[in-house]
């Protein structure tokens, strides 16, 4: 009978035998393959949002550890020392995903998910992420500076476009 090597083995960098790693490099890959495959409960569509986010959040993680994209290391950087480090502004799921899906760091403004795309494109799993990848790119948070507040009216500058928000207390 021929022993069946666990499935996180395939995503080990460089596909060289366990041997040629560390425990800790071989701990790491079996921790990042069990992320990104545990079963996810809910409805299929959320599930594979949630799964998609899980792949981008990956690559977006390499890209930073690899310092790939200087400008996306920067601001990753800059926004964990600001929010994500700080448990009163980060919940996980609102700074990173702004970082990876709407910052815009290409030379042609392009953001992680554009990249990300690429990185899918002519494998296998291009197509399974093509969904999540296009509504990614439909919706947008902005970061947004506070620029001026009465009890009547506070105004929101998007620190991308220029572009100024009114917002109105009510009940």
């Amino acid at each position: 009978m021929v022993k069946k090597k666990p499935e996180w083995h395939d995503i080990l960098p460089g596909r060289m035998v366990p041997s040629a790693y560390t425990l800790d490099e071989l701990r790491s890959a079996k921790q990042a393959h069990e992320f990104l495959t545990e079963p996810i409960p809910g409805p299929p569509g959320i599930v594979s949002y949630i799964r998609g986010f899980r792949y981008l959040l990956f690559f977006g993680i390499a890209c930073i550890v690899e310092n790939k994209y200087p400008p996306l290391t920067l601001c990753w950087k800059d926004l964990d020392r600001f929010c994500m480090s700080d448990r009163t502004f980060d919940d996980t799921m609102f700074v990173q995903p702004w970082i990876l899906m709407d910052f815009p760091f290409g030379p042609q403004q392009q953001t992680a998910v554009d990249y990300f795309e690429e990185f899918l494109k002519g494998t296998e799993f291009g197509p399974q992420f093509q969904e999540f990848i296009d509504e990614a790119r439909r919706g947008r948070l902005g970061l947004h500076q506070d620029v001026m507040r009465t009890k009547q009216v506070a105004k929101f500058r998007d620190l991308f476009t220029g572009y100024v928000i009114e917002a109105f207390p009510s009940v």
